[in-house]
């Protein structure tokens, strides 16, 4: 589903793609973002300018803050989505397979829950467009304000025309935004989840030997071999993170920093303005679809790193005194590794960890910006 969407926007070619074939694919998804994304963004913007009531101005902010952002997001995303789809093809390279019940457990567990969260974050995005929407349709205004040179009102036809325009755009705005935020979060968890297989292969019975008396040489050999791969799985997701980071730090790290506006604004709107039950409702779905946006990725961030302090424990239930010499030095090695702990940053010009703290930083600034209005 969330490839479909992908497709959709025309930014998910066929790696086998001809060239000349993937510069007509790139042209229709140039010429579908201007018609949908670009033109409905500027026409926003030229509200801003009118001399329409500051209430539905300041109301038209916090949605085109998020409008910009994506805007930003589906652009990078769009200029790099060969490194964007390396990344998810290695998720299919040997070390990522599970090699046993167990080790699938965790990534059965993350799977589903991912699946759950994009399928909920993509049911209150679309949900509150069709609730503007049909609320739009009730008061016979627009479904966002929004400027048109054209005079909307002068015919039924006209008007329905100019509400359909503006759900499908915005429809596709908050697909690809739930889409494209769900596909970071999801290979954040999915780090986590292959540390939590990373501990349950620490703690499997190759490694935990008993005694050197009853361990033969290739006993120990094997022993050592299986540390080593550990190690090696281990760096593998460390970098395989970093390249996460790297490829999603310049989307999410203005997400973040724009999230405390748009929540301001929507709080300022929700409470300060007299909205009717159906809008202040609408509100309150914006609202939630805010606070998930920013809770995902903090979420998925926290989880690594308390997995990888897990990962450093679990190195504790080896039994390090009957080893021979050169595991021993092996896992000195590891320990020191694992002993620091993995964190998600955004970063770009500024870095910010990927936390419930940071989560936790931005709800309250939103809310301290609000109680200052």
């Amino acid at each position: 589903m969330m490839l479909l969407v992908f497709r959709i926007f025309y930014v998910w070619p066929k790696r086998d793609m001809d060239p000349e074939a993937e510069y007509w694919y790139r042209l229709k998804g140039i010429v579908f973002r201007g018609f949908f994304i670009y033109l409905s963004v500027a026409l926003q913007l030229v509200f801003l300018f009118t001399d329409a009531p500051i209430e539905e101005k300041i109301a038209a902010i916090s949605l085109l803050l998020t409008e910009i952002v994506f805007i930003w997001k589906l652009e990078y995303f769009h200029r790099n989505i060969s490194d964007i789809q390396e990344l998810v093809l290695r998720l299919d390279g040997e070390m990522y397979r599970p090699q046993n019940e167990a080790e699938a457990e965790p990534l059965k567990r993350t799977r589903t829950s991912t699946t759950v969260t994009w399928m909920i974050y993509l049911i209150l995005s679309d949900g509150v467009i069709v609730f503007w929407t049909v609320s739009g349709i009730r008061a016979r205004r627009l479904v966002n304000p929004c400027w048109f040179p054209y005079d909307y009102n002068s015919s039924l036809w006209l008007y329905l025309l100019t509400i359909v325009y503006q759900y499908f755009a915005l429809t596709f705005n908050a697909s690809f935004n739930v889409t494209c935020d769900t596909l970071i979060g999801n290979l954040l968890a999915l780090v986590d989840a292959n540390l939590q297989r990373l501990e349950i292969q620490l703690k499997k019975d190759k490694i935990l030997i008993v005694k050197p008396a009853d361990c033969s040489k290739n006993m120990q050999d094997s022993t050592y071999n299986e540390l080593l791969k550990c190690i090696i799985f281990h760096q593998e997701l460390i970098n395989y993170l970093s390249d996460i980071l790297n490829m999603s730090g310049t989307t999410v790290l203005p997400q973040l920093f724009c999230s405390v506006f748009s929540l301001c604004i929507t709080e300022l709107c929700l409470l300060a303005n007299k909205q009717s039950t159906e809008d202040s409702i609408g509100t309150i779905i914006h609202f939630g679809c805010l606070v998930m946006q920013v809770f995902m990725n903090c979420h998925y961030g926290n989880e690594i790193t308390y997995t990888s302090k897990k990962v450093h424990q679990a190195t504790a239930f080896v039994n390090y005194p009957d080893m021979d010499i050169k595991t021993r030095k092996l896992l000195i090695l590891f320990q020191q590794r694992t002993s620091v702990e993995l964190k998600c940053f955004a970063a770009s010009l500024f870095k910010i960890e990927l936390s419930m703290e940071t989560f936790v930083t931005i709800i309250k600034s939103s809310y301290s910006y609000f109680a200052v209005l």
